[in-house]
């Protein structure tokens, strides 16, 4: 891939699933992205050519990406709150000796 324009992007997906004699109206329901403008634009982005090859397909932002931009944006004080749920949910589901759980929390900068 060249850049990170939405233009290339389609184009690397849409050789991807060429090869795999993918067709986009009748396998695609839905498309989820991190909401950057490039893949969210209306016009020209990624949903947007993806939209003209299945018209049919629902569009979503990623939850867990909005609730990374909403962390990052609240209170230093309630960020701690967040942060300790976000590693027990971690901890609950992936156990503190596995190598998911513990490159969950780097990836999230959480140190326990």
């Amino acid at each position: 891939m060249q850049t990170t324009k939405a233009t290339d992007i389609f184009e690397n997906v849409k050789s991807f699933f060429a090869m795999r004699n993918f067709d986009w109206k009748k396998n695609l329901g839905s498309l989820c992205t991190d909401g950057a403008p490039t893949m969210l634009g209306n016009r020209s982005g990624f949903a947007a050519l993806v939209k003209k090859e299945a018209p049919n397909v629902t569009v979503t932002q990623c939850f867990l990406h909005r609730h990374a931009l909403a962390s990052k944006t609240l209170p230093i004080f309630l960020r701690g709150f967040v942060y300790r749920g976000e590693s027990h949910q971690l901890h609950q589901r992936l156990g503190p000796k596995s190598s998911y759980f513990q490159e969950a929390l780097s990836r999230n900068g959480i140190r326990i």
